[in-house]
């Protein structure tokens, strides 16, 4: 091969890659290559943010395809009903998040730059905050023109850029028809189209497209819909997305008991949002905390979950770190009439999933 592109979570001991650099071949990041990929197309699409860069990745892509035009695109999640998440379309535009993670959004160069909120997630794996603004900052210097949705933060970062537009709250629709709920979904609808305007769709045929938009797998996915329980699983893992989610679900589902499991997702977020993750699980009505899914890292030194559960109020809430079969089927069995259970986390709690609801149907059948 004359490349090897490798996910930053990949480390350098690994057997391709150290046989790769004893062969001379070109190493790259996967998000350093994008940036390279991206330069064949004339216009490029790019969506950054700490939250929501996925779901409105694949909502400019729904408007676009539904439309009938063939845009090349790359979401970070399957989207339902696509099939392939990625396209390379007719190679005249290009939709695609990009991640600050690992600082790899600074490369990319784009003709629509798209920041929908920047927040101090991943700090720690960039060398402090600091450094994520630059990261974000330097995105934005790339983009030729810039949308972002107004914040004290996204105010402070991208004022000074010559061709900005901030999406402030009263521009963001609350007539728009959407089969996904939330007032965080609204918000990225709202930027999906105005993108879409912006190059060149119709303002009317962009708001008829965004109204069969189903949605990505994962965020707010309605897994089992029983006669009385119903399952739904999120990614949210953050604090942030928690309060996103858990309104989003009560505006969809009124009246139901939310009874949330929990997994925490790295060690280094519940050292630094602790106390944020049980204000907002708080607002559940039942909560299970798990152990964190620890990603590639081995650093469960730094915090155990259980100080969020230490925090959480005014509901019932307890810490576990049993298997997640035994889990699924604790919770199937503790099921009554009007329970909504929401399996939230970025990690593999989606194991407890499909047992739960096999428990469930069993039960109902």
């Amino acid at each position: 091969p004359d490349i090897l592109v490798f996910s930053s979570a990949v480390q350098p001991d690994n057997p391709e890659m150290q046989a790769a650099a004893a062969k001379g071949i070109r190493c790259i990041r996967r998000g350093d290559y994008l940036a390279e990929l991206a330069q064949w197309f004339p216009r490029r699409v790019a969506i950054a943010g700490s939250h929501g860069k996925t779901t409105t990745t694949a909502m400019l892509s729904h408007i676009l395809l539904t439309a009938g035009w063939q845009p090349g695109y790359l979401v970070g999640g399957e989207v339902n009903g696509r099939g392939l998440p990625a396209s390379a379309g007719n190679g005249e535009i290009l939709v695609t998040e990009v991640d600050e993670s690992d600082g790899t959004q600074a490369a990319m160069h784009s003709t629509h730059g798209v920041v929908l909120n920047a927040e101090d997630d991943h700090c720690w794996s960039l060398g402090g905050e600091e450094r994520l603004k630059q990261i974000f900052r330097d995105f934005a210097a790339k983009a030729d023109y810039l949308v972002t949705v107004e914040s004290p933060e996204t105010r402070a970062l991208f004022a000074s850029h010559p061709q900005v537009e901030f999406i402030t709250p009263a521009m963001i629709r609350q007539d728009l028809q959407l089969l996904v709920p939330g007032q965080h979904n609204r918000s990225n609808a709202t930027v999906a189209v105005r993108v879409a305007i912006k190059l060149g769709l119709p303002e009317a045929e962009a708001l008829a497209a965004i109204a069969s938009f189903t949605g990505v797998d994962r965020r707010l996915t309605l897994r089992h819909d029983g006669p009385t329980v119903k399952v739904v699983e999120d990614y949210a893992h953050h604090p942030s997305e928690l309060r996103a989610s858990l309104a989003a679900l009560r505006e969809a589902h009124p009246g139901r008991r939310l009874r949330v499991l929990f997994q925490p997702h790295r060690y280094e977020r519940v050292a630094r949002y602790a106390s944020e993750f049980a204000s907002e699980l708080s607002q559940a009505d039942e909560v299970v905390v798990t152990a964190p899914f620890g990603a590639w890292l081995n650093d469960s030194h730094l915090a155990s979950a259980q100080v969020i559960v230490d925090q959480i109020r005014g509901i019932p809430a307890r810490y576990t770190e049993e298997a997640w079969e035994d889990l699924a089927h604790w919770a199937a069995a503790q099921s009554a009439p009007g329970d909504l259970w929401v399996i939230m986390g970025a990690g593999s709690i989606t194991k407890v999933t499909p047992v739960l609801v096999g428990d469930l149907r069993a039960r109902s059948s």
